[in-house]
């Protein structure tokens, strides 16, 4: 009888509170692979309200060892994207961090320490170069361009949509 009265008592707690739930799910469309992520909260009406996804996109052309954008969506609009570019001897990471009315980037060149086949962990390769900087929302500078810039925002917006309809 004790159990029973505990086991009604715990389920009475928790579907008085806030239950979080996270579900994932994964389509490949052509080199697209779309990972959704929504974070759902249960309120006591039991509305689900998602709040984030995150698509996996592959860009063709900016590298002959390959190249991915993982974007970041809220509530259907972009919001970041971490994208890496693969070269044979080296590695660039480009994050876009998007604002209101500007995009806050953040470039950085990694050297492999090792052949690009053997390389498994971020202990494989050092930094070279970390440069900062803002683009508006057509991808042209607000501040002075750096020596060693990467510009692959065409080729980013021809593939990566920056809202979800």
């Amino acid at each position: 009888m004790r159990k029973i009265l505990y086991i009604i008592t715990v389920s009475f707690i928790i579907s008085c509170g806030n239950i979080s739930e996270k579900s994932n799910r994964s389509i490949k469309t052509n080199d697209t692979v779309i990972r959704q992520t929504q974070r759902v909260t249960l309120l006591k009406s039991s509305k689900k309200v998602p709040i984030d996804t995150v698509i996996n996109y592959s860009i063709e052309g900016l590298s002959s060892e390959g190249s991915e954008a993982i974007v970041h969506y809220m509530k259907g609009v972009i919001t970041e994207a971490n994208i890496d570019i693969y070269g044979e001897t080296e590695k660039y990471e480009i994050n876009y961090h998007f604002m209101d009315d500007s995009i806050n980037v953040i470039q950085k060149r990694y050297k492999y320490n090792k052949e690009i086949e053997n390389v498994n962990s971020k202990k494989d390769f050092s930094l070279v170069k970390k440069l900062s900087y803002s683009l508006n929302l057509n991808g042209e500078f607000k501040t002075k361009t750096n020596v060693g810039k990467i510009d692959i925002f065409k080729e980013f917006k021809k593939v990566v949509p920056f809202s979800l309809k």
